[in-house]
């Protein structure tokens, strides 16, 4: 599960890298792995496929791109972000880091 930019560095304390942590962690605690692409290739060989050809990608978000395929990923991508991500890590966040859903009502510390 790697997030990276093309298009900027993103430092060690930005957002996605902290939400690539949090993942990971609930993840571990639920016996679950969102880390398995690099480990694809060891596990299909580990099933006895042979000749596998292995490719990586850039899996964009938004329309941003001029090559039309980037961008057609990029459009599903987004959609897959805005209507299944917030629902997926906050179960993750409550269940297995115990992290409220309730935000603080402004004025009330």
């Amino acid at each position: 599960m790697f997030l990276e930019s093309q298009h900027d560095a993103l430092g060690d304390d930005h957002c996605y890298r902290h939400w690539r942590s949090l993942m990971l962690e609930a993840g571990d605690k639920a016996g679950m792995s969102f880390d398995v692409g690099p480990y694809i290739r060891e596990h299909l060989e580990e099933a006895g496929f042979v000749n596998i050809a292995e490719t990586r990608i850039c899996c964009t978000v938004g329309k941003w791109s001029n090559n039309s395929w980037e961008r057609e990923v990029g459009l599903w991508n987004q959609l897959r972000l805005k209507r299944g991500v917030q629902d997926f890590c906050q179960r993750r966040f409550m269940k297995q880091l115990g992290v409220s859903s309730k935000r603080p009502q402004a004025g009330k510390h």
